[in-house]
């Protein structure tokens, strides 16, 4: 059974246990370091959101550890994503093989410092394939292709800082320049793969705040 088809059944099974037919808004799967399986199902109503987590089995879970646990996976995946500029690393990559291919003949150690960045990106927009399961090893994964494409882009920007000192009065150095820090505003704009670890850090209390919502509009009660 593949992925998509567990949160299909996961929906349907929250559907059912969560009652009045109500099919939930989205279904996010997390594998805890145990290797235990948790999908959480998110409800609208006109109340706000409502939760329901299920095990592997499609049975409620009632454990509030297990469900925080699960929540600060997925949110921390969610925000391993936007900080590594995962969502937009493949235009990264075309963005940079681009300009690559621009410097090649002027200036060959930026090209090469360009492909890198392009390299680094591909590995990041790699991670995007298919339904993600937020699991600690995936945390990992995105940060250590973070952590890539923040040293390439980096090393870039020597590169884009040298390429912004023209020569001469409308050299062809100044135009390429432009062109270099146009492509890092963009990378700048998608993420911040250089200051992974920090950014992840500092989301600690907003994860926290999401797992103490989300455990007080759980559908169903915990035990005392």
């Amino acid at each position: 059974m593949t992925l998509e088809d567990e949160l299909e059944r996961a929906a349907s099974a929250a559907s059912a246990h969560a009652g009045g037919g109500r099919a939930p808004a989205a279904v996010m799967p997390a594998e805890l370091g145990d290797g235990a399986r948790v999908y959480l199902a998110a409800f609208e109503s006109e109340r706000g959101l409502g939760y329901l987590a299920l095990d592997a089995a499609c049975v409620p879970v009632t454990d509030a550890r297990v469900v925080r646990d699960a929540v600060s996976l997925i949110a921390l995946a969610e925000r391993a994503e936007e900080v590594s500029a995962l969502i937009h690393a493949e235009a990264i990559a075309g963005r940079f093989e681009a300009l690559a291919d621009e410097l090649a003949g002027p200036d060959p150690p930026a090209a090469g410092a360009a492909r890198e960045v392009a390299r680094a990106a591909h590995g990041v927009s790699g991670l995007a394939a298919g339904v993600r399961l937020a699991t600690p090893a995936y945390l990992d994964r995105v940060g250590e292709a973070a952590r890539e494409l923040g040293a390439a882009l980096d090393a870039y920007a020597d590169a884009a800082q040298r390429l912004a000192r023209p020569e001469g009065e409308g050299s062809t150095p100044g135009e390429l320049g432009e062109a270099a820090w146009s492509a890092l505003a963009q990378a700048a704009a998608a993420g911040d793969p250089a200051g992974f670890p920090q950014a992840m850090a500092a989301a600690a209390d907003a994860v926290q705040a999401l797992a103490d919502d989300v455990v007080s509009n759980y559908l169903m009660p915990f035990p005392s």
